[in-house]
């Protein structure tokens, strides 16, 4: 993404968050000059591109639940999911399609992209080989891990990516 911010790519296929570096001219050489588009799609089909979405949690461990669950609220809410949309450099893409449909987002072009996106979209978020359940199992518990320091974010992916090659190779898709 750093080199599209700087204006050294032609295009770049970019999760909707990313739009709001481009468009904050502390960060971006391209404020202005860019346009939006969804990924190709077939006309009687779906595309290809993974929807996903952050997620806001609280461990069952927190010593502050309420406070955090007023947080999630005050984060979650309409008037502050419009004012991150809103603020330049922010990685937010609304949630709701109230926000994604208020006349002061529509103005941003890369919301009209990301709701014909969100129409044609496939919502199967996983890979299209049979050993990503498996694998998306072993990256959900890495992150688990270091999240909950059990473990740095180098060991605990160190620990994946051996884990990935493994099952990669078991199944066939390295040549030895």
């Amino acid at each position: 993404m750093n080199d599209t911010l700087q204006g050294l790519t032609a295009m770049s296929v970019q999760p909707s968050v990313f739009a709001g570096k481009m468009d904050d001219p502390k960060l971006s050489k391209v404020m202005g000059k860019i346009g939006y588009f969804p990924m190709p799609y077939p006309k009687s089909g779906k595309m290809a591109a993974a929807i996903g979405g952050w997620s806001l949690a609280i461990p069952v461990s927190s010593k502050n639940k309420d406070a955090g669950w007023e947080l999630i609220q005050f984060l979650a809410s309409p008037e502050v999911e419009k004012k991150m949309a809103l603020t330049p450099g922010a990685a937010s893409t609304p949630v709701r399609i109230t926000t994604l449909t208020d006349p002061d987002i529509t103005k941003q072009e890369y919301i009209s992209t990301f709701l014909e996106s969100l129409r044609v979209a496939s919502y199967a978020n996983r890979s299209k080989i049979p050993e990503w359940a498996e694998i998306q199992d072993y990256f959900t518990l890495a992150i688990q891990k270091a999240v909950m320091g059990q473990g740095t974010a180098q060991q605990t992916f160190d620990e994946l990516n051996a884990k990935v090659l493994d099952i990669m190779d078991k199944a066939g898709y390295y040549k030895k």
